[in-house]
Parts: C-alpha cells; sequence; structure tokens
C-alpha cells in the first residue's frame, strides 16, 4: 500500500513538472515572437512618440485633449508638443 502511494505522488509530480514545463515553451515562443516582431520595428528606424498627458513644472498632472507627437526617422525629428510655460508680452505704449 506503502507503495501505491509513494508511486502516485511520484506520477503527480511529474505530471505537474510537465504541465509547467509546457507552459515555459509556450511563454517562451510567444516571447520570441514579440522580440521578433519588435526587432523589425527597430530595423525600419522610424519611431513615433504620441504624448498622452503632461506634468507641468506648477501644477498636477494634466490630460492631452488634441494629438502631440515626436516622430523619428533616419534623417529628422518632428516635434509637435505643447507649451507650458510663461507668455510675457511687452507693454504697449502709444505716445
Amino acid at each position: 500500500m506503502k507503495a501505491v502511494q509513494i508511486f502516485t505522488r511520484l506520477f503527480s509530480i511529474f505530471l505537474i513538472l510537465l504541465v509547467f514545463n509546457n507552459n515555459i515553451k509556450a511563454q517562451d515562443a510567444d516571447k520570441d515572437q514579440q522580440v521578433g516582431a519588435m526587432q523589425k520595428k527597430l530595423d525600419t528606424k522610424k519611431f513615433v512618440f504620441v504624448a498622452q498627458s503632461v506634468i507641468p513644472q506648477r501644477g498636477s498632472l494634466r490630460q492631452l485633449t488634441s494629438i502631440y507627437d515626436v516622430k523619428v526617422s533616419n534623417d529628422s525629428l518632428v516635434c509637435n508638443l505643447p507649451y507650458f510655460g510663461r507668455a510675457d508680452t511687452a507693454p504697449i505704449d502709444p505716445s
């Protein structure tokens, strides 16, 4: 009876390890596929950063309602970002 219990425990441990091994292999295959897709994107040397929120020096987090982005390609950098700062105007003297 004792031998049967030991055999069933060892067999169940073996099955659990087999299942975990298959899950790890599936995760590795998914990672390899994701890395391959990312490598293709990096090889094109074109990147786009899309800003969704800003944290100004004075104030709290603000969500952007318009589309602001930074585009990087082989030979150019195009920035379309919001301005958060102080806009001063000179006083107008009519004389």
